[in-house]
């Protein structure tokens, strides 16, 4: 299965707790008229590292509620939040893969890298 890149590049001072939210609505479909018909994403969302074993991943979950991220509303169901901490090197980046899936039949399963700095 192929990753795609997240264009967003957060960054985490050493030591933080840093909350996340990644938008997946732009490969979510949508109903032209009607959004109780939108694809929405479902279950709890795997999100793990890669590479390090630094990070302590919590909290993973689906939006449940509308979320602004990068300055754009993203409906309830289609974003993935989680919180990351223990950053422990200065200036080094980590990668996080999600992996969600949606309620579509059949369902989509949508892979992202998400890299950020410290």
């Amino acid at each position: 299965m192929s990753t795609n890149k997240a264009p967003q590049r957060p960054s985490a001072p050493v030591g933080s707790t840093r909350n996340f939210a990644y938008d997946l609505s732009g490969w979510l479909d949508t109903h032209p008229t009607d959004d109780t018909q939108d694809e929405f994403l479902v279950g709890t969302p795997l999100v793990t590292e890669a590479g390090t074993s630094d990070l302590s991943i919590t909290s993973k979950s689906i939006s449940t509620t509308d979320l602004v991220i990068d300055h754009e509303i993203v409906a309830a169901g289609k974003a993935v939040q989680f919180s990351v901490s223990g950053m422990l090197a200065s200036g080094s980046p980590y990668t996080i893969n999600i992996i969600a899936t949606s309620d579509s039949s059949p369902a989509q399963v949508l892979p992202v890298e998400l890299e950020f700095t410290t």
